[in-house]
């Protein structure tokens, strides 16, 4: 999908690069991206996810959304401020932790069966 598709009718703010991205997917671990992936800079309780931008470029990611300035190595990449963007990864981490839960369930249901 486009990024400039996906941002129709969201606020935003392009801090360097352009919306003519086409994105495979989102992470939010820099161990996971995958080529194309938006990068979702996430303050951890454990770790800062700002400090982990530029190695989730070098793995593939096209995009970064941030919440705080940050200087990536390579100046082609599209960094943004997105509140809409945060919501849908949001959601779309809840659909992973039930996936995972509903997973989890059905195995223990066959080991019992």
């Amino acid at each position: 999908m486009i990024l400039q598709k996906l941002l129709e009718k969201s606020n935003y703010t392009i801090i360097q690069g352009n919306l003519n991205v086409d994105i495979n997917g989102i992470s939010y671990d820099s161990r996971r991206v995958k080529s194309g992936d938006i990068f979702f800079c996430i303050k951890g309780l454990k770790k800062e996810g700002h400090k982990y931008a530029n190695e989730a470029v070098k793995k593939g990611a096209k995009v970064i959304v941030c919440e705080e300035d940050i200087q990536l190595e390579n100046k082609e990449i599209t960094m943004m401020q997105s509140s809409a963007l945060k919501e849908e990864y949001n959601k779309e981490l809840e659909d992973q932790k039930l996936r995972k839960a509903e997973y989890e369930a059905g195995k223990t249901e066959r080991k019992g069966a």
